[in-house]
């Protein structure tokens, strides 16, 4: 009986945990960040474009999960789109609208920095990773 009380109250404890994390990256997240830095590869056919960029942009996450970006990547990316966002399991998911959700790992949660990180392996084989280096304005 105590070991069947423990594993409960375990797993109770586990479930409070992550839900609290996700409250405090959630919450962390609303304002504006700024995209202090910008890598990307894109992998086809065993050759790799490396693309990096510095003060890419801008992310502004506002309470309640919409938010609006304005992406700057000097010679390949200036666009603004707006889009719903939500916490799960330490990931960001950013839907642009009309568009496929993109999940970002938080690698890093800080109150005036984060960092993800993203790879995506298409059906094609080609393989895209996207890491964002971002600071609260």
């Amino acid at each position: 009986m105590k070991k069947h009380l423990y594993l409960l109250t375990t797993a109770v404890a586990f479930i409070f945990a992550s839900c609290s994390k996700e409250k405090q990256i959630t919450k962390r997240l609303e304002g504006t960040w700024n995209i202090d830095k910008y890598e990307g590869t894109y992998t086809s056919s065993g050759q790799t474009f490396p693309d990096v960029a510095t003060n890419a942009g801008t992310f502004t996450f506002v309470e309640g999960g919409t938010g609006n970006a304005e992406i700057k990547i000097v010679g390949t990316t200036d666009q603004k789109f707006n889009f719903t966002w939500k916490v799960e399991d330490e990931k960001i998911i950013i839907t642009e609208t009309g568009e496929d959700p993109f999940t970002y790992e938080i690698q890093t949660n800080e109150k005036t920095k984060q960092v993800w990180y993203n790879s995506t392996t298409y059906p094609s084989g080609d393989i895209q990773t996207t890491k964002l280096s971002l600071s609260k304005k």
